[in-house]
Protein backbone atom coordinates (compact mmCIF):
# COMPACT_ATOMS: atom_id res chain seq x y z
CA UNK A 1 0.00 0.00 0.00
CA UNK A 2 2.92 2.16 0.67
CA UNK A 3 4.57 1.23 -2.68
CA UNK A 4 1.93 2.06 -4.29
CA UNK A 5 1.40 5.69 -2.71
CA UNK A 6 4.83 6.20 -2.87
CA UNK A 7 4.17 5.37 -7.11
CA UNK A 8 1.43 7.64 -7.86
CA UNK A 9 2.94 10.94 -5.71
CA UNK A 10 5.96 10.61 -7.55
CA UNK A 11 4.07 10.53 -10.74
CA UNK A 12 1.78 13.16 -9.95
CA UNK A 13 5.23 15.15 -9.23
CA UNK A 14 6.90 14.27 -12.42
CA UNK A 15 3.73 15.57 -14.04
CA UNK A 16 3.51 18.62 -12.52
CA UNK A 17 7.24 19.25 -13.54
CA UNK A 18 6.88 18.81 -17.45
CA UNK A 19 3.99 20.83 -17.39
CA UNK A 20 5.97 23.60 -15.39
CA UNK A 21 8.43 22.59 -18.48
CA UNK A 22 5.96 23.06 -21.19
CA UNK A 23 4.32 26.16 -19.75
CA UNK A 24 8.02 27.68 -19.77
CA UNK A 25 9.18 26.62 -23.00
CA UNK A 26 5.89 27.76 -24.82
CA UNK A 27 7.08 31.16 -25.37
CA UNK A 28 10.69 29.95 -26.80
CA UNK A 29 9.05 27.51 -29.04
CA UNK A 30 6.68 30.15 -30.02
CA UNK A 31 9.35 32.69 -30.63
CA UNK A 32 11.13 29.82 -32.91
CA UNK A 33 8.44 28.99 -34.90
CA UNK A 34 7.61 32.98 -35.82
CA UNK A 35 10.82 33.52 -36.93
CA UNK A 36 10.35 30.81 -39.52
CA UNK A 37 7.09 32.67 -40.85
CA UNK A 38 7.03 35.42 -43.35
CA UNK A 39 5.87 38.86 -41.98
CA UNK A 40 2.31 38.63 -42.93
CA UNK A 41 1.86 35.32 -40.77
CA UNK A 42 4.07 36.53 -37.92
CA UNK A 43 1.53 39.42 -37.60
CA UNK A 44 -1.38 37.45 -38.39
CA UNK A 45 -4.76 37.71 -35.92
CA UNK A 46 -6.15 34.86 -34.98
CA UNK A 47 -2.34 33.52 -34.99
CA UNK A 48 -1.11 30.53 -36.55
CA UNK A 49 0.98 27.91 -35.05
CA UNK A 50 2.84 26.29 -38.45
CA UNK A 51 4.38 28.32 -41.20
CA UNK A 52 2.62 27.76 -43.96
CA UNK A 53 3.19 28.35 -47.90
CA UNK A 54 -0.28 29.52 -49.79
CA UNK A 55 -0.97 28.52 -53.78
CA UNK A 56 -3.72 29.45 -56.34
CA UNK A 57 -3.73 29.95 -59.58
CA UNK A 58 -3.15 33.69 -61.07
CA UNK A 59 -2.72 34.69 -65.25
CA UNK A 60 -3.07 31.06 -65.17
CA UNK A 61 -0.09 29.93 -63.55
CA UNK A 62 -0.18 28.28 -59.94
CA UNK A 63 1.94 30.84 -57.72
CA UNK A 64 2.79 31.64 -54.47
CA UNK A 65 0.51 34.06 -52.87
CA UNK A 66 -0.87 36.01 -49.68
CA UNK A 67 -4.05 35.30 -48.67
CA UNK A 68 -5.97 39.35 -48.33
CA UNK A 69 -9.33 37.76 -47.24
CA UNK A 70 -12.63 37.54 -48.95
CA UNK A 71 -13.99 40.02 -50.79
CA UNK A 72 -18.04 41.30 -50.03
CA UNK A 73 -19.60 42.06 -52.82
CA UNK A 74 -19.71 40.12 -56.61
CA UNK A 75 -17.42 42.18 -59.30
CA UNK A 76 -15.46 42.28 -62.84
CA UNK A 77 -11.76 41.31 -62.05
CA UNK A 78 -10.06 42.85 -65.18
CA UNK A 79 -6.62 44.59 -66.07
CA UNK A 80 -6.43 48.07 -67.89
CA UNK A 81 -5.33 49.06 -71.18
CA UNK A 82 -6.05 52.59 -71.45
CA UNK A 83 -6.45 55.51 -69.88
CA UNK A 84 -4.57 56.54 -66.13
CA UNK A 85 -4.70 52.98 -64.92
CA UNK A 86 -3.26 51.48 -67.92
CA UNK A 87 -1.49 48.65 -66.47
CA UNK A 88 -3.34 48.10 -63.40
CA UNK A 89 -5.85 45.24 -62.38
CA UNK A 90 -9.02 46.55 -60.86
CA UNK A 91 -11.84 45.00 -59.60
CA UNK A 92 -14.71 46.83 -61.26
CA UNK A 93 -19.07 46.77 -60.87
CA UNK A 94 -20.70 44.77 -63.50
CA UNK A 95 -21.80 48.48 -64.58
CA UNK A 96 -18.76 49.76 -64.19
CA UNK A 97 -17.05 47.08 -66.60
CA UNK A 98 -19.61 47.37 -69.16
CA UNK A 99 -19.49 51.06 -69.65
CA UNK A 100 -15.61 50.61 -69.79
CA UNK A 101 -15.61 47.47 -71.83
CA UNK A 102 -13.19 48.67 -74.84
CA UNK A 103 -10.48 49.97 -72.21
CA UNK A 104 -10.47 46.29 -70.41
CA UNK A 105 -8.48 42.62 -71.10
CA UNK A 106 -8.66 39.69 -69.47
CA UNK A 107 -12.28 40.50 -67.62
CA UNK A 108 -13.57 37.64 -65.34
CA UNK A 109 -16.48 37.49 -62.93
CA UNK A 110 -15.76 36.94 -59.19
CA UNK A 111 -18.58 36.17 -56.51
CA UNK A 112 -19.25 37.05 -53.06
CA UNK A 113 -17.13 35.22 -50.84
CA UNK A 114 -14.11 34.39 -53.19
CA UNK A 115 -10.79 34.77 -51.69
CA UNK A 116 -8.52 37.45 -52.86
CA UNK A 117 -4.99 36.47 -53.27
CA UNK A 118 -1.64 38.34 -53.54
CA UNK A 119 1.03 37.26 -55.29
CA UNK A 120 4.23 36.93 -52.90
CA UNK A 121 7.69 38.11 -54.96
CA UNK A 122 10.39 35.63 -53.77
CA UNK A 123 13.81 37.98 -53.97
CA UNK A 124 14.19 41.44 -53.06
CA UNK A 125 14.99 41.88 -56.75
CA UNK A 126 11.02 41.68 -58.15
CA UNK A 127 10.46 44.26 -55.07
CA UNK A 128 10.35 47.15 -58.19
CA UNK A 129 7.77 45.08 -59.70
CA UNK A 130 3.94 45.24 -58.28
CA UNK A 131 3.06 41.83 -57.88
CA UNK A 132 0.03 40.18 -59.29
CA UNK A 133 -3.10 39.95 -57.78
CA UNK A 134 -6.56 38.16 -58.42
CA UNK A 135 -9.99 37.07 -56.76
CA UNK A 136 -10.53 33.33 -56.97
CA UNK A 137 -12.94 30.70 -55.57
CA UNK A 138 -12.03 29.03 -51.90
CA UNK A 139 -11.04 25.34 -52.60
CA UNK A 140 -8.48 26.97 -55.55
CA UNK A 141 -6.34 28.27 -52.73
CA UNK A 142 -4.11 25.18 -51.10
CA UNK A 143 -1.80 25.45 -48.24
CA UNK A 144 0.90 23.54 -46.77
CA UNK A 145 3.45 24.41 -44.18
CA UNK A 146 6.61 25.58 -44.93
CA UNK A 147 9.49 26.37 -43.28
CA UNK A 148 11.16 29.43 -44.31
CA UNK A 149 14.69 29.05 -43.28
CA UNK A 150 16.00 31.70 -45.37
CA UNK A 151 14.40 34.35 -43.07
CA UNK A 152 17.44 34.15 -41.17
CA UNK A 153 20.76 35.33 -43.79
CA UNK A 154 17.94 37.81 -45.14
CA UNK A 155 17.20 38.86 -41.19
CA UNK A 156 21.47 39.12 -40.99
CA UNK A 157 21.58 40.80 -44.16
CA UNK A 158 18.93 43.58 -43.41
CA UNK A 159 21.13 44.13 -39.98
CA UNK A 160 24.56 44.63 -42.61
CA UNK A 161 22.51 47.46 -44.80
CA UNK A 162 21.84 44.73 -47.50
CA UNK A 163 19.54 43.00 -49.41
CA UNK A 164 19.17 38.98 -49.65
CA UNK A 165 19.18 38.30 -53.35
CA UNK A 166 19.79 34.22 -54.14
CA UNK A 167 20.76 33.22 -50.80
CA UNK A 168 23.84 36.04 -50.88
CA UNK A 169 24.03 39.34 -49.33
CA UNK A 170 24.07 42.71 -51.47
CA UNK A 171 24.79 45.73 -50.66
CA UNK A 172 25.90 45.01 -46.72
CA UNK A 173 27.86 42.79 -43.99
CA UNK A 174 27.78 39.34 -44.74
CA UNK A 175 27.12 36.55 -42.47
CA UNK A 176 30.57 35.21 -42.19
CA UNK A 177 31.13 39.45 -40.95
CA UNK A 178 28.99 39.47 -38.11
CA UNK A 179 30.09 35.87 -36.61
CA UNK A 180 34.19 36.58 -36.68
CA UNK A 181 33.05 40.12 -35.20
CA UNK A 182 31.15 38.08 -32.47
CA UNK A 183 33.42 35.26 -32.39
CA UNK A 184 36.15 37.69 -31.47
CA UNK A 185 34.94 40.03 -29.10
CA UNK A 186 33.86 36.75 -26.83
CA UNK A 187 37.47 35.16 -26.98
CA UNK A 188 39.15 38.88 -25.90
CA UNK A 189 36.11 39.10 -23.39
CA UNK A 190 36.75 35.27 -22.24
CA UNK A 191 40.85 35.96 -21.94
CA UNK A 192 40.22 39.33 -20.43
CA UNK A 193 37.95 37.64 -17.41
CA UNK A 194 40.18 34.64 -16.97
CA UNK A 195 43.52 36.81 -17.07
CA UNK A 196 42.12 39.67 -14.42
CA UNK A 197 40.26 37.24 -12.15
CA UNK A 198 43.59 35.19 -11.92
CA UNK A 199 45.96 38.18 -11.35
CA UNK A 200 43.10 38.82 -8.62
CA UNK A 201 43.13 35.84 -7.10
CA UNK A 202 47.00 35.49 -7.03
CA UNK A 203 47.30 38.91 -5.50
CA UNK A 204 45.18 37.77 -2.56
CA UNK A 205 46.84 34.36 -2.10
CA UNK A 206 49.55 36.75 -1.31
CA UNK A 207 48.01 38.47 1.40
CA UNK A 208 48.10 37.64 4.95
CA UNK A 209 44.93 38.65 6.82
CA UNK A 210 45.44 39.17 10.90
CA UNK A 211 42.88 40.39 13.52
CA UNK A 212 39.39 39.31 15.12
CA UNK A 213 36.23 40.39 13.72
CA UNK A 214 34.34 42.80 16.54
CA UNK A 215 31.30 40.57 17.29
CA UNK A 216 29.04 41.21 20.27
CA UNK A 217 27.20 38.54 22.46
CA UNK A 218 23.68 39.70 20.90
CA UNK A 219 25.31 40.15 17.24
CA UNK A 220 24.11 44.11 17.14
CA UNK A 221 26.68 46.92 17.18
CA UNK A 222 27.58 49.02 19.54
CA UNK A 223 26.76 52.60 18.66
CA UNK A 224 26.58 55.28 21.84
CA UNK A 225 28.19 57.50 24.15
CA UNK A 226 29.89 55.90 27.10
CA UNK A 227 27.68 55.35 30.22
CA UNK A 228 30.31 56.98 32.51
CA UNK A 229 31.91 59.59 29.84
CA UNK A 230 29.82 60.85 27.53
CA UNK A 231 32.44 62.53 25.41
CA UNK A 232 33.34 59.09 24.13
CA UNK A 233 31.39 57.51 21.49
CA UNK A 234 31.63 53.91 20.98
CA UNK A 235 30.95 52.82 17.30
CA UNK A 236 31.87 48.98 16.97
CA UNK A 237 30.65 45.67 16.78
CA UNK A 238 29.61 45.40 13.34
CA UNK A 239 31.19 42.11 12.28
CA UNK A 240 31.30 41.79 8.71
CA UNK A 241 29.15 44.50 8.03
CA UNK A 242 31.55 47.67 8.81
CA UNK A 243 31.59 48.53 5.65
CA UNK A 244 27.60 47.83 4.59
CA UNK A 245 27.16 50.02 8.06
CA UNK A 246 29.61 52.46 7.59
CA UNK A 247 27.10 55.12 6.00
CA UNK A 248 24.45 54.75 8.85
CA UNK A 249 26.76 54.54 11.51
CA UNK A 250 28.35 57.95 10.52
CA UNK A 251 25.06 59.76 11.24
CA UNK A 252 24.34 58.02 13.94
CA UNK A 253 27.41 58.74 15.76
CA UNK A 254 26.96 62.32 14.00
CA UNK A 255 23.19 62.55 15.90
CA UNK A 256 25.15 61.85 19.15
CA UNK A 257 28.06 63.69 19.07
CA UNK A 258 25.52 66.99 17.96
CA UNK A 259 23.53 66.03 21.39
CA UNK A 260 20.27 64.67 19.11
CA UNK A 261 20.11 60.92 19.71
CA UNK A 262 16.77 60.60 17.84
CA UNK A 263 17.22 57.45 15.78
CA UNK A 264 15.08 54.98 17.73
CA UNK A 265 17.75 52.23 16.59
CA UNK A 266 20.16 54.01 19.29
CA UNK A 267 18.45 52.52 22.02
CA UNK A 268 19.13 48.83 21.02
CA UNK A 269 22.39 49.54 20.09
CA UNK A 270 23.65 51.42 23.29
CA UNK A 271 26.44 50.40 25.25
CA UNK A 272 24.53 50.66 28.55
CA UNK A 273 22.99 46.96 27.43
CA UNK A 274 25.77 45.15 28.28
Amino acid sequence: MKSSSGFFGRTSVYVLLIAAAAVFLTPFLWLALSSLKPLDQAMAMPPTLFPRAYYAPIDGARREVIVDGPIARPGIVADVTAGPDAGRRVLLTPADALARASGLRGAHRVAAGWIRVTERNGSAAAADVAPRWDIVPPDAVESRIRFRWSNYPAALAALGGGTEVAGTSEGGVSFWTFLGNTLTICVLGVIGTVLSNAIVAYGFSRLTWRGLRPCTPDGLPVIGAHPRSPRLVFATGHGMLGVTLGPLTGRLVASIVRGAPEHPALARLSPARF
